[in-house]
């Protein structure tokens, strides 16, 4: 093979490397450590109520929620909100893998030593974690409306 190939397959390999690496440590922020800045955990769930625990914006657990649906028939709201909370977890997962590709990369043109404002904005990187911020907001919206 050509020597351009080789550099070529390196060059893929090392970002998917990099994207691989973002994303295990994404998984440990969110799943093993619980950093859900301004999110919920659901603690108990029945069928008529559930019991949730916020986190304040650094993380830390806040207070908890004892849901009860308004409606006697509600049963399926419990669940909604259950399934709410389970895919915000989802949700801060894409947005931390963003954020730490963000990093990757920004740490990678600052070692080419190409200037700060070209980097942030020219790679679309940046664009991505503010991206990443918009379903955080509607989920979070949509868990608030149902509180």
């Amino acid at each position: 093979m050509k020597e351009e190939t080789l550099f070529k397959i390196r060059k893929v390999l090392i970002r998917v490397g990099v994207g691989l690496l973002s994303l295990l440590l994404a998984y440990l922020v969110v799943y093993k450590f619980s950093y859900l800045p301004e999110g919920y955990k659901v603690i108990s769930k029945g069928k008529s109520e559930a019991v949730l625990s916020t986190y304040s914006l650094w993380g830390k657990e806040d207070q908890s929620i004892h849901y009860v649906p308004k409606e006697k028939d509600s049963e399926w709201e419990v669940h909604y909100l259950s399934e709410l909370v389970h895919q915000l977890k989802d949700v801060y997962l894409l947005f931390f893998s963003m954020f730490f590709l963000f990093i990757f990369f920004l740490l990678y043109e600052i070692k080419r030593a190409k200037p700060l404002i070209l980097i942030i904005w020219a790679k679309g990187t940046s664009i991505s974690v503010l991206v990443a911020v918009i379903p955080i907001a509607r989920l979070l919206a949509k868990i608030h409306d149902l509180l």
